[in-house]
């Protein structure tokens, strides 16, 4: 399912919103279920689906994605452990953590994607 990549902040700001949606919906899917998913586990869910909207197969290019995304919610979540509270917040960080390890946005970008978000309430402040 690859999908164009974004031209604006604008742009990846929906991108972002969509993942996220996604991910809200698989995990409601799972409640009651024995893979139910957990709230404070949402973010495990942005690196796939980063790698299916970029159409990434490769499976050592999937883990490299997985190791940096994650790892980057985990130590915050050791450091603040209030964040972890943050579940829409965590995904929308380890979303577009995988998206600047691909290099297909810049940090400050990404930065002022997770402000729009924030603005527009679909993120937690």
């Amino acid at each position: 399912m690859r999908m164009k990549t974004p031209a604006s902040n604008k742009d990846w700001s929906r991108e972002v919103k969509f993942a996220l949606e996604e991910a809200l919906s698989i995990q409601e899917g799972s409640i009651g279920t024995e893979t139910e998913i957990d709230m404070v586990d949402l973010y495990k869910m942005a690196p796939g689906i980063a790698a299916i909207y970029r159409d990434i197969e490769n499976e050592e290019e999937k883990i490299s994605i997985i190791k940096q995304s994650w790892s980057a919610v985990m130590y915050v979540h050791d450091e603040i452990p209030e964040y972890r509270d943050k579940h829409k917040r965590c995904f929308v960080h380890a979303y577009l953590d995988s998206i600047i390890y691909l290099k297909l946005i810049t940090r400050r970008n990404a930065e002022r994607v997770i402000d729009r978000l924030e603005a527009k309430g679909v993120i937690e402040v």
